[in-house]
């Protein structure tokens, strides 16, 4: 089994106690996030009056630290308005997800300063504003300047918002992207996950984000999950929050508000949110087994936020809505569920800190619901930060956001909404910018020259993406390597190998395994220099060319890239039929084959005839890569060293040191996972 670190007393008393979360002695924090004095307790009669005074003092500290934010958090409070309020609990996106023409604002001359004046409390980023670091850092800061010289008066900074996960979520091309999380489970150190979320901190400041939203800290028991699959540690509940915590404390320390999601837990759905409304028919006391846990330890740990999860829990929540795409009735998901947010995580779990809403953009609210309903639903629900209600991009979806704001505000006149709701969520999120630091820097921002934002786009760019952080990246890829089957293929030979590639830009993949195979001097040049690695791309092609690509090479490395059951059903799927030929083909020539399971490490079971039998935990390829003898590579846009690192492991450069986070059903002949395991957690072979 995977070894971890004992747990503090404060995460004992989160995990079997929700009840009295805030009574555990350590990491309790008052509401916002500000984290009581637990050294300052009743001194025991050994205690010399001197050490009593200190703790005294410390206390004291504390509690000046509390009213100073109480008191800036409450006179910014009393200057707003009702509609002012409302805005601060809106983050609209700046790209044009839903207009004809789609794209996203990159310059800040594109931005329409209308939006501004509505003081709204923050911005989603997604890919497409972002093109490199020193753009977004001119961005962002331009964002500041302009919501704080032409908004609407109340001079509150906003929250810059970004899903950086590392891994499979990754909006930045230039940023460091990381192995992901089930790779830093199958390394299981907190370390690892440590070390993930300082560079990313450090990478997000330096361009002038202020929030991510991460860790994933769903606990993914479900090999069917469409959605989060690599994206959790593992399915140890245990595992998730020691990770979870680890990676949003580094957050912290650059400055970065951290958003523990989805909660209640997204790892037991087989529907994708993005896409459908999901269900899933567990009690709250199997809620407590399982998927809480991690949540009550980031929470125990100070997370800044929780984002909650557009997911029908019908044994817990019996509240019910007709479906504007069927007419029929559906449960409230938990974004919309008082039962769910304020019965269970603010008043079981004591969590007062802001709760975000998932995108509203999603397909689990936006085709079933009436967008003012959920957020009259979501607000009563206890929620305090409604994100991406819609864009801010053109002067009509601008208006349409004005709209919905005034549409809000009247069901808060009428009576529908306490307006006492409204001032327990902008208090929420304004200590979240107090604590954060947002606030103190009103003036500065406010005051920024050209020329210092200009400056910014600079620092930035020696920041994010450096050679420092790529070679962090490297070593955690490669010490997240799980090696599931051995029979005499790994290592491999210094000879010619043909690599099957599921996906066209791992042929970029192959390309800097051998670089990083010839730099550790694994592999030689061939004194025609020729390269040992031939990547040879399959797709959905048909199975031509198999036999002569294979009889042209000394060896076989085949890459799979699954993503659901269905795609490890070569009746349904092409792409498997071909992996499964290249198998047979490899075998009737008399050699073997290696398998590089690429992203989810469920489909080692579909092709157990391989000789050897490596996880990865990450399918990205390499989007462009330049390579110029005697000088590093240089990658544009999105990447992924998950295989490369892979590559090396089968070449022998590093032996196998992962572990698998997750167990690894069987499959039946329909092509269903079964409840035998084939493969438990913590396997793999590290010899």
């Amino acid at each position: 089994m995977i070894r971890r670190k004992a747990k503090a007393a404060a995460i004992f008393c989160a995990l079997f106690a929700f009840m009295s979360l805030a009574g555990c002695s350590a990491g309790a924090s008052r509401p916002g996030g500000i984290p009581q004095d637990n050294a300052a307790k009743e001194s025991s009669a050994e205690e010399t009056a001197e050490n009593s005074g200190t703790a005294a003092s410390s206390m004291s500290e504390s509690e000046e630290a509390f009213a100073r934010r109480e008191e800036t958090v409450q006179n910014l409070l009393s200057r707003m308005t009702l509609k002012q309020k409302i805005a601060q609990m809106m983050m609209p996106s700046i790209r044009n997800e839903h207009a004809k023409e789609q794209g996203g604002i990159t310059e800040i001359s594109d931005f329409n300063r209308k939006a501004a004046e509505y003081g709204f409390g923050g911005y989603i980023i997604f890919e497409a504003n972002c093109k490199n670091s020193e753009q977004i850092a001119n961005l962002t800061a331009g964002l500041q300047k302009t919501q704080l010289s032409e908004g609407n008066g109340t001079d509150i900074p906003l929250l810059l918002a970004i899903d950086q996960e590392g891994g499979k979520v990754v909006r930045i091309p230039e940023s460091t992207h990381f192995p992901g999380n089930m790779a830093l489970g199958a390394i299981g150190t907190a370390d690892s996950a440590a070390k993930v979320g300082d560079i990313i901190g450090e990478e997000l400041a330096a361009m002038g984000i202020n929030v991510d939203f991460a860790p994933v800290v769903d606990t993914n028991t479900n090999p069917n999950n469409p959605v989060i699959h690599v994206r959790s540690f593992s399915e140890d509940p245990d595992l998730v929050g020691e990770l979870g915590t680890a990676f949003l404390k580094e957050l912290q320390s650059n400055g970065i508000a951290s958003a523990a999601k989805h909660f209640p837990g997204h790892g037991d759905t087989e529907t994708d949110s993005h896409t459908g409304l999901p269900k899933v028919r567990k009690t709250l006391e199997e809620l407590r087994k399982k998927e809480l846990r991690p949540f009550a330890e980031t929470i125990a740990a100070g997370t800044d936020m929780v984002m909650t999860a557009h997911i029908q829990y019908p044994e817990i929540e019996k509240e019910t809505y007709v479906s504007m795409a069927d007419g029929k009735e559906i449960t409230l998901p938990a974004t919309l569920s008082k039962r769910v947010i304020s019965g269970i995580l603010r008043d079981e779990m004591k969590y007062d800190g802001v709760v975000v809403t998932d995108s509203f953009g999603m397909a689990a609210i936006r085709k079933h619901f009436d967008l003012v309903d959920a957020g009259v639903l979501a607000i009563n629900a206890g929620v305090d930060l409604i994100l991406n209600p819609g864009d801010v991009v053109t002067e009509d979806n601008i208006a349409e956001m004005g709209d919905y704001i005034e549409k809000i505000a009247q069901r808060v006149q009428t009576g529908e909404i306490p307006e006492k709701r409204i001032d327990e969520s902008v208090t929420r999120i304004l200590r979240l910018k107090y604590d954060r630091g947002i606030l103190s820097k009103a003036e500065t921002w406010k005051a920024l020259t050209e020329e210092e934002i200009r400056r910014s786009g600079e620092e930035a760019k020696k920041i994010v993406g450096s050679g420092e952080h790529r070679e962090e990246e490297w070593e955690l890829s490669r010490k997240a390597v799980t090696m599931l089957k051995n029979d005499a293929a790994v290592p491999l030979k210094d000879a010619s190998t043909v690599v099957f590639c599921p996906m066209e830009d791992m042929l970029n993949s192959v390309k800097y395994a051998e670089y990083r195979l010839r730099e550790s001097q694994t592999f030689r040049t061939p004194a025609d220099g020729s390269e040992q690695l031939k990547g040879v791309f399959y797709g959905n092609a048909p199975a031509s060319g198999i036999s002569d690509a294979i009889r042209e090479a000394e060896q076989v490395i085949l890459i799979t890239y699954t993503t659901s059951k269905d795609s490890m059903n070569p009746q349904k799927t092409p792409a498997c039929a071909y992996a499964h030929e290249v198998i047979r083909e490899a075998h009737a020539q008399g050699k073997k084959v290696v398998l590089i399971s690429s992203l989810l490490p469920y489909d080692a079971v579909a092709y157990s005839d391989a000789d050897a039998i490596l996880i990865s935990y990450g399918g990205r390829g390499i989007t462009k890569l330049q390579m110029e003898s005697g000088k590093e590579p240089v990658f544009a846009g999105h990447y992924g060293m998950n295989i490369p690192a892979a590559i090396g492991t089968a070449a022998g450069m590093s032996k196998a040191e992962g572990k698998l986070p997750v167990s690894i059903p069987e499959m039946n002949e329909k092509f269903e996972f079964t409840d035998r395991i084939l493969y438990p957690i913590g396997s793999g072979i590290t010899k």
